[in-house]
């Protein structure tokens, strides 16, 4: 019976921290042109994530935007985006701790409303930016 017992605990402990959902940890990313700063938005993934996958997430709606320059305009033929020229670098961070970065030429970035300010990288630059992090 003690034994019996004795596994029902070992076996209930493995079931606990086996089927324990994820958690979630918030990311920011930031956009930089030279040593400037030009957008940091945050944005939240689960903490099981890929770096494939917290790429994935930088191309949705962000959480939060924290910084936009003013340098930052939309395109006169189009409100929802911006066009950025020259060598970009991205770096998603959790907290400190540097998750991935990737410098491209050039950025296009996207927001849902002329209004808004939750730019974020359309499906076209995460591609790029997952090949050239990955």
């Amino acid at each position: 019976m003690k034994y019996l017992v004795s596994f029902f605990c070992v076996v209930f402990l493995l079931h606990l921290f086996a089927c324990h959902p994820p958690g979630r940890k918030l990311l920011n990313m930031e956009v930089l042109q030279g040593d400037v700063v030009i957008l940091a938005t945050m944005f939240d993934v689960s903490d099981r994530s890929t770096v494939s996958e917290i790429w994935d997430a930088a191309g949705e709606k962000p959480f939060s935007t924290e910084v936009v320059a003013p340098t930052l305009v939309a395109s006169k033929e189009s409100p929802l985006k911006t066009e950025l020229s020259g060598p970009v670098e991205i770096r998603i961070l959790h907290t400190t701790s540097l998750e991935t970065s990737v410098t491209l030429t050039g950025l296009t970035l996207v927001r849902t409303t002329s209004e808004s300010e939750d730019w974020h990288l359309p499906v076209s630059e995460v591609r790029r930016a997952k090949k050239g992090a990955l």
